[in-house]
């Protein structure tokens, strides 16, 4: 038997057989029956079964465990004729493996394995299993001419054997058996500190006389001039008796590697100093300290001799605080680039550029040498910042004697000049914030109503156990008489406040339904109109309540139901709330008072002896207010239902309404109370949208400019591999650059948003603004296939910021053009009326949708395929920075902007 197994073993050339017994990795060869058809003695040891007993033997009666990953590779490698490669744990053999199977020239395959348990260099030794890897000489030259690296293999004569492609085209030669030393006797070789390298020291003859060598770099002239960098890993090829037979060297081309970390070592040390320099950003508060923290520590690293950031106000450039080494004269002032055309028309470029001797330098104005030269300034790097197409600032950093900046040095000169602008922007914007804050507690303090912002504090299955007032105002105190409620709990300061009140919030508080109720409180002893909404973030628990103390309206109420009929009815005529008697047998009107009669237009003539129904006066068709004559509704007893009436003129007026039973001799009648809240729906919108709007503002300000960071380092990243060794991917990396601008405009947009943004108030004439606008206007109508009509009427000027109002009309101007279809007209007209400039936008779509309505100016709220919902947005929030008003009329025959402006002066 063990004859016939040792038959089947290939005749295999002594050098090939050799290189297999000496390898370090395991190897079998199994023929097209999966028959062993050879083993080397590293295959033995982990089989630690002898090669005689296995040679001949099925492979898969060794290992009948099918399915796994090695039997799945043998079979791919069998079967689709491919080299393959894997790595798994197996169980047989308790090790890691790094396994390659070839299929061989009758059938079978020939399979390598690696213990890559505890290997640390597996490239190295793929490469070198790879170089090894042969069941016969031509195999053997096709496998290793499929390496990218250099594969050297030397007898022991000193004559090279064998070259792969790869070391042919980098040595330049066509075929091998020359001696090593004539080919590297062509070759320029370095150490790695650049020194000539001794030929004795050439790591395949090294290899010879039996060391190994791993990872040895060296560095290979070419005749171009470029250097390029080689590491070699070498190794004595052994017989079964140790004797060396050969060597192997295995090179591989670390130019790239070397260059890249050279790359990663730049870009970690900038992005260290970034790092710094935000931290050191972060905590100031004031602009001068962030010019001063951001030119100090610009000048170190650059190792410059002065830095200094300026601000471009109107056509000045106003330098406040600068650092400069030793005596050097400050800079700081006030500096007009009227004089400097030259200068003034680079920085309006908004392109970084640099100066490397002011003396002979034609980018300099030779007002601007003059007084560099005063200033002792011989060498500087510009770089101005650019936002809405504008410059708002300029770095500078400077020498005294003439310098050659780097393209590293500007690259990294912009990102501190973003920075230095996004931190002043940040901090001017929180000072805004905190002046937005002062005045809402002006307003909040200053309001008759009592308001409270409460936390409402569960148990584990959201029960509501309590609640702690967070903040209150003036009139908290007179409307429940509670003393420095704020930061205490409810049941501390009222224990026996009853446990409705907790469940009424807390409801609220779990389901953000906002409720208008009325209730009375007995540990308290009054009587409250309550309107009460979630606010913040759901998790926050948190609930407003803008309540007032109606006890007496109350006792007002009650007191009518005791009093005389003359007594009820001044009552009834006098209340500011619609109130009517409803007979319930045929759902007809008794009464009506006065407030109905004014609020809704009927007079009461038209109104008794006539149903709701007959009126049409209930909006809302499903209402049972409407329909009285159904019995689940004529006992039915209501406290604040809401509800939706329907003037006569056709308004739809949001009601709340309370119903009780009550007998007028033997009729039965209800007695129904309507609360016009139209207004308080308007505001709980209002104040939601501000809210929405102010959360979006505050989010811009706070971290726009940490967005933008990252997004600027991918985008300089990306400029890097624009680069000619990366140009099959231009078009990929092209495209990415530009979606990176685009989400940077998108960013724009959002800072825009901001409360507190700094807008630059001139009285300026509405008319004068469109009429700059109109041929941008008209070019755009005529592009998108409509007409243009601009009526302009008298109007006076007033204070507004002029590119704000741009922005408003562009923004406006360009949703009408899109909702309109190619031929139709829009419509600008200004007019003065009640004391204030009108201005209104008018196109000829289909409408607006009453869901969309409704919702007009949420922020990233698009009803476009490719729009960002920041728009209409940030017209809303012109529109509130310049205390203008808003108004949407809309239909299916077009939509309309009306915004009226006030003329008096608007801080």
């Amino acid at each position: 038997m063990n004859s016939q197994k040792i038959s089947r073993i290939p005749k295999i050339g002594l050098t090939v057989e050799e290189i297999l017994e000496s390898t370090t990795d395991a190897f079998y060869a199994v023929d097209a029956d999966w028959r062993l058809a050879y083993i080397n003695h590293r295959m033995e040891k982990w089989w630690q079964r002898p090669r005689e007993e296995l040679l001949g033997t099925v492979l898969w009666d060794l290992f009948p465990e099918p399915e796994t990953v090695g039997w799945k590779m043998h079979h791919r490698a069998a079967c689709e004729r491919i080299a393959v490669h894997w790595k798994a744990y197996s169980p047989n053999l308790k090790v890691w493996v790094d396994a390659h199977a070839y299929p061989t020239s009758d059938g079978g395959i020939a399979v390598f394995f690696q213990d890559i348990t505890e290997r640390t260099q597996a490239e190295a030794e793929r490469d070198q299993l790879l170089s090894q890897i042969a069941e016969e000489k031509d195999w053997l030259r096709a496998i290793l001419g499929s390496i990218d690296d250099e594969v050297w293999i030397a007898d022991t004569a000193g004559k090279v054997t064998f070259l792969n492609p790869t070391a042919q085209k980098a040595l330049g030669l066509q075929s091998d058996g020359m001696p090593i030393v004539e080919i590297v006797n062509v070759l320029e070789i370095l150490e790695p500190d650049g020194t000539p390298r001794l030929r004795v020291n050439t790591p395949l003859l090294r290899a010879l006389k039996g060391e190994t060598i791993n990872g040895e770099e060296i560095i290979r002239h070419l005749n171009s001039g470029e250097l390029r960098y080689r590491r070699f890993n070498c190794a004595p090829i052994k017989d079964r008796l140790g004797n060396i037979t050969g060597a192997v060297a295995i090179c591989r081309d670390i130019t790239e590697e070397k260059r890249t970390g050279q790359k990663l070592k730049d870009c970690d040390e900038r992005q260290i100093f970034l790092l710094k320099l935000s931290d050191a950003l972060r905590p100031l508060s004031a602009p001068i300290e962030i010019h001063g923290a951001v030119t100090r520590t610009a000048m170190d690293y650059f190792g410059a001799d002065r830095c200094y950031y300026c601000e471009i106000e109107d056509d000045n450039a106003v330098i406040r605080q600068d650092a400069a080494c030793g005596t050097l004269p400050s800079v700081a002032g006030v500096y007009s680039l009227s004089n400097l055309p030259i200068h003034k028309a680079l920085i309006a470029a908004g392109q970084p550029f640099t100066v490397r001797d002011v003396h002979t330098s034609e980018l300099v104005d030779e007002s601007l040498r003059q007084l560099c030269i005063q200033l002792k300034v011989n060498s500087y790097l510009n770089v101005p910042v650019v936002k809405g197409g504008k410059p708002v600032g300029i770095l500078y950093v400077t020498q005294c004697s003439p310098r050659t900046w780097t393209n590293p040095e500007v690259e990294l000169a912009m990102e501190i000049a973003e920075r230095a602008w996004a931190a002043v922007e940040r901090v001017r914007a929180e000072e805004a914030l905190r002046d937005s804050e002062r005045k809402y507690r002006d307003l909040f303090d200053s309001i008759d109503e009592g308001f409270c912002i409460i936390e409402v504090l569960f148990d584990d299955n959201d029960r509501p156990l309590d609640y702690r007032f967070l903040e209150v105002n003036q009139a908290f105190e007179r409307q429940t008489g509670l003393l420095d409620a704020a930061g205490r709990c409810m049941r501390d300061m009222v224990p026996d406040n009853e446990q409705y009140w907790f469940d009424i919030y807390g409801r609220i508080a779990l389901t953000g339904e906002s409720t208008r109720f009325q209730e009375s409180s007995v540990a308290l002893g009054r009587f409250y109109d309550i309107y009460a909404f979630r606010v913040g973030k759901p998790e926050q628990r948190q609930v407003a309540i803008l309540f007032n103390d109606i006890t007496v309206r109350k006792q007002m109420e009650e007191l009518l139901l005791r009093q005389s009929e003359d007594r009820f009815q001044q009552i009834f005529q006098k209340s500011p709330d619609i109130i009517t008697i409803v007979r319930i047998k045929d759902g007809q009107y008794i009464d009506v008072n006065q407030a109905f009669v004014d609020i809704l237009g009927y007079s009461r003539e038209e109104v008794v002896g006539r149903t709701p129904a007959e009126l049409n006066i209930v909006a809302d068709d499903k209402n049972c207010i409407a329909n009285v004559d159904e019995p689940s509704c004529q006992k039915s007893k209501l406290q604040n239902f809401p509800v939706n009436y329907r003037a006569k003129s056709g308004a739809v007026i949001n009601m709340l309404c309370s119903t009780d039973l009550i007998k007028l001799g033997v009729e039965e009648c209800r007695l129904m109370i309507l609360k016009d809240i139209t207004k308080d729906k308007q505001l709980e919108a209002e104040l939601h949208r501000l809210d929405r709007l102010n959360t979006v503002g505050e989010m811009a300000a706070a971290i726009g400019h940490e967005v933008r960071n990252p997004m600027t380092t991918v985008r300089g990243y990306l400029q890097m591999m624009l680069k000619k060794e990366y140009a099959t991917y231009r078009e990929q990396l092209t495209t990415m650059i530009e979606e990176l601008d685009r989400a940077n405009t998108i960013i724009s947009d959002f800072l825009s948003l901001a409360k507190n943004k700094t807008a630059k108030m001139k009285k300026h004439n509405l008319n004068a603004v469109i009429s700059a606008l109109v041929p941008l206007l008209q070019a755009e109508a005529l592009h998108t296939g409509h007409q243009l009509t601009i009526n302009a009427g008298n109007v006076p000027d007033f204070v507004m910021d002029a590119k704000e109002i741009r922005q408003l009309l562009l923004n406006l101007t360009r949703n009408a053009f899109e909702a309109m279809k190619p031929g139709c007209e829009l419509t600008i007209t200004t007019s003065f009326a009640n004391g204030k400039v009108v201005l209104s936008v008018r196109d000829r779509g289909k409408g607006i949708p009453q869901s969309v309505l409704d919702k007009l100016g949420t922020p990233f709220l698009t009803t476009k395929d490719n729009g960002t919902g920041l728009g209409l947005a940030v017209c809303y929030r012109i529109v509130e920075r310049h205390g203008a008003k808003i108004d949407v009329e809309t239909s299916p025959a077009g939509t309309t902007f009306i915004i009226s402006f006030p003329t008096e002066n608007f801080q």
